[in-house]
């Protein structure tokens, strides 16, 4: 459900871009068709020779495929063989939505509950795994999170009013993300008044009362999100929206610890 007050990017969208998303072997999206004379087992460069017959099956004659047991492992077949059988870099799963293209993905993108079973992790620095977007080691620290490559970390804040969301690798509303001492009641010390149903459905706004750039805007009138105006304005309890901050008596009084604040209102 939209509030105003938070581009859709801030909930955490704009992440995606910057997903782990892997091509594991771009220089081919489907394995070389090697012909009908192979024989079931695997060919070394060495004519003649056999090397051991990888066990499983291969649901298509030619493709790649996810392990059935294994999130980040998968097979390569060719001619109804499993010519090679390989793993994902650490903290990213097979994508099996098509047999045609060998990529690795982030594993809030995958459904892994029919193969649960990984890879030993390789932990470095700040990083559980490898690569991957994973919460902060502090459970009271509930708006940053860190962003692992080949296991180098960066530290991300997540836009006001938003948390880090373990279950979906973005930043979300605290009542989305549900982590534990990070509901919006215990981080901004904000509960929604009591209202009759009919207004509570309209989801009312209420000026944020330790700073006059924020409001809250409380979810079926019970759930409080926090939400801010853009930079030259504050929230007008009277008209109920952002306005100049001229026009905001509170921000008069206050406007010697006002900083220039950018939000979209």
């Amino acid at each position: 459900m939209g509030v105003a007050g938070f581009d859709d990017c801030l909930r955490g969208n704009s992440l995606n871009e910057q997903s782990l998303f892997i091509e594991a072997t771009p220089s081919r999206n489907r394995p070389p068709h090697r012909g009908n004379n192979r024989t079931k087992s695997r060919i070394t460069t060495t004519e003649n020779a056999t090397a051991a017959v990888i066990p499983g099956e291969c649901p298509e004659s030619d493709g790649f495929f996810a392990d059935p047991d294994q999130c980040d492992k998968y097979r390569v077949c060719e001619d109804g063989v499993i010519v090679e059988e390989k793993l994902c870099p650490d903290g990213l799963v097979f994508n099996d939505f098509s047999p045609a293209h060998e990529k690795c993905d982030l594993p809030f993108n995958i459904d892994c509950s029919k193969r649960p079973n990984l890879q030993e992790p390789k932990p470095k620095n700040h990083c559980p795994r490898l690569n991957g977007y994973f919460q902060h080691e502090e459970p009271n620290v509930c708006d940053k999170f860190y962003y692992c490559v080949d296991g180098q970390f960066n530290l991300i804040t997540c836009p006001d009013g938003l948390v880090y969301n373990e279950h979906a690798g973005i930043c979300s509303w605290p009542d989305e993300a549900k982590k534990k001492g990070c509901s919006s009641q215990e981080l901004f010390k904000f509960s929604c008044p009591k209202v009759d149903p009919t207004f509570a459905a309209q989801h009312p706004r209420y000026a944020d009362p330790e700073d006059c750039r924020y409001y809250y805007v409380c979810i079926n009138g019970e759930t409080p999100r926090k939400s801010g105006c853009k930079a030259g304005q504050a929230f007008n309890p009277k008209t109920i929206s952002c306005d100049k901050s001229e026009n905001v008596p509170q921000w008069i009084r206050n406007k010697n610890k006002v900083e220039p604040h950018a939000k979209n209102s």
